[in-house]
This record gives structure tokens, sequence and C-alpha cells, in this order.
């Protein structure tokens, strides 16, 4: 096939699931309004008012038919078939156990929950032959890297979940990733198993069609942990797959907001002695939003310019116009310097509005 085939066949697969979850989405919301289903003001979302809660139900089938469409076509079959019937299986799974807690009908303590991720991220490594690519160093052992990649899908799916907090940060974070994976393999810049390119844009589209009802001053309807974490799961998959390949520096730049942000606010919670599974509004980005005085929409904006910097760099990385390692620290200070803004944005707005308070 050439490339502008190609193109024409990844275009045509995201307009349709792009056009899939748009369409699908409102279905979604008509049937969690039906229900009750619905997600009040708490701490971690920033919202006001009542809104549906489980947009994913709408999002998570159209990934989850296209990824098998490409399978049974044998368009994916690395590292082998079984791996991918893993990952349809563990996703539908994760997507499943959580769509039950967004209802509230789950049953399970977050013991259990983590126990049913743990299988879910670890099926599919087990049907990835060790001599299939590794993602870290060959002097690594090959035991304590699958242990490694264990927790790391098992802790970048709930950094998704973690961080959905804003309207449309999730679904923005999810379509740039994935689309930077498509772009950077279309261009020649990394070369990958056949087909993730295709299972990248599927990707994308769905969480661009989420985004039309999700990316507003007022969310029609937000991800919930069935959307979050079931979008986790499958990028995590897709950027272990370009780790694999010997790009580990190249999904760490197009995924670092996310890993920096979260890390930096789970280590501040540690710091302060709080519970890091509990609702928050101390992430860099609520720093801005909801004690800044940014809109959503403004942050999201940024986070997104931020992610295009990334991917260049990640360009750079892939076809050593600089040092990986170069590209990866220059990566880092740029994230940690957005980071550290929204951080001064909250604390000023935040002493502005002390000084304005009348003493009593």
């Amino acid at each position: 096939m050439n490339i502008d085939a190609n193109i024409l066949s990844l275009g045509t697969a995201f307009f349709l699931c792009f056009a899939g979850a748009a369409l699908l989405v409102p279905v979604a919301i008509r049937y969690l309004l039906r229900r009750d289903i619905m997600d009040a003001p708490r701490v971690q979302s920033s919202h006001d008012g009542l809104t549906p809660r489980g947009g994913g139900i709408g999002v998570l089938p159209i990934v989850l038919i296209g990824w098998a469409w490409l399978l049974i076509n044998n368009h994916v079959s690395w590292p082998s078939h079984y791996a991918w019937i893993a990952v349809l299986c563990g996703a539908g799974l994760v997507s499943y156990i959580s769509w039950r807690d967004d209802i509230h009908e789950s049953g399970l303590t977050v013991k259990s929950r983590l126990l049913i991720q743990i299988l879910a991220v670890s099926l599919p490594l087990m049907f990835w032959p060790v001599s299939m690519g590794h993602v870290l160093p060959n002097w690594v052992p090959d035991g304590v890297e699958r242990f490694l990649l264990v927790f790391g899908w098992l802790w970048f799916l709930n950094l998704f979940n973690f961080m959905d907090g804003i309207n449309g940060i999730t679904g923005m974070q999810s379509m740039t990733v994935s689309l930077g994976i498509a772009v950077l393999t279309v261009t020649g810049a990394i070369l990958v198993p056949p087909g993730i390119a295709m299972a990248a844009v599927i990707l994308a589209g769905a969480s661009a069609g989420f985004l039309v009802w999700n990316l507003r001053p007022k969310a029609k309807v937000f991800l919930g942990d069935v959307g979050s974490i079931g979008l986790g799961y499958c990028l995590a998959w897709l950027l272990i797959i370009v780790a694999a390949q010997d790009y580990l520096i190249v999904g760490l730049l197009l995924a670092m907001v996310y890993l920096a942000d979260a890390t930096f606010t789970i280590l501040n919670c540690i710091r302060k002695g709080i519970k890091i599974w509990k609702p928050r509004r101390d992430h860099c980005y609520h720093m801005a939003t909801v004690k800044g005085g940014l809109t959503h929409l403004q942050t999201v904006a940024i986070i997104l310019a931020m992610n295009l910097v990334l991917l260049g760099l990640a360009f750079a990385a892939a076809l050593h116009r600089m040092h990986p390692m170069a590209c990866l620290s220059i990566g880092l200070v740029l994230v940690t310097m957005m980071l550290r803004r929204f951080w001064v944005i909250g604390l000023r707005a935040n002493a502005k509005a002390q000084e304005n308070q009348p003493n009593l």
C-alpha cells in the first residue's frame, strides 16, 4: 500500500470512529439520565451541577469493535494474535468493572478491583514471547521487565482516571497521544508492527467523538471510570508496543504531561500524608483552573500546545536529530515549567482572594 492510500485509509478510520462515538455518546447520555447515573459536584471533577457520568460506554465499544476488526482481518498480529485477544478481553474486563463502580453496583473492594486490573494487564504479557522485543535494556532480566511492565501498565490506566478532573482533558490526551503515534508511524519516524497506526487512529477518532459532548464550558457528559480507565488501558498497550521497538523515550515524551502531573501530585500527597485514592483539587492543572481562574478550555488548550511540542521532540528523538536523552530532558524541563506556572497561577489567585476578604 502506498503512503497516500495509507493516509486515506487512516483518515477514513478516524472519521468513522469519530462519527461513531459522536453518535453513540448522546445515546449513552439519554441512558444515563434515565438511570439517574449522575455526577454530583465533588472535589476532583471541578464542576457545578449534576452531569451524567459514564459516557465512556459510548466510546470504548467503538475502540474495541475497531480493534477486533483489525484482529479478525489480520491487520494486527504483533507480538501475537493471542496477545491482542487478551487485550480485548482485558479492556472489556476493566471497563466493565469500572462501569459497575460508576453506577455504584460493583460490590468490590479497592483490593479486589486492583487484583482484577492486575489480571487484565498480565494476560496480554503472558502471550508476549520474551524473544520479541524488549521495552527496557537487554541487561534487565526478563522476569524483572515483565514485573515492571505490569506495574507500569497498572499505574498508567489508574493515572488516566486519577487525572480526569476537568472538561476535555482526558479525551484530548487520549486523542493527541494516539494521533502522535500514528503521525510518527506514517511519516516513517518510527518503525512499528503493521496495524499499530490504524489501532492508534481508531482510539484517537473515538476519543475525538467524545470531545464533541465533553469539551465544552458545561460538559454534557463525563467519561466516568469506565471511560478514563478503559482509554488508559488501551493507550498504554500502544505505548508499550512503541517502546518495545526501541522507542521508549518517544513513548515517554508523548505521555509526559500526564505522567509528570500525576507523579508530582502523588508525591505531594505522600509528603502531606493525604490518601492518594481520595478525590482532590491539587493537581497542577486544578491549581490553574479551580483557583487560578483559567477556564477548562484554556487549560486544556495549553496542555494541547505542550503535547504538540512534545511530539516535535519525539520526532527529533526518533530521527536522532538530537540525542534522545537530550529530547527527554528538554521535554521534562518544559513540562515542569508549565506545571509550575499552573501552580503559581493558583497560589497567586488564592493569595489575592485572601487579601480581598474583609477583616472580621
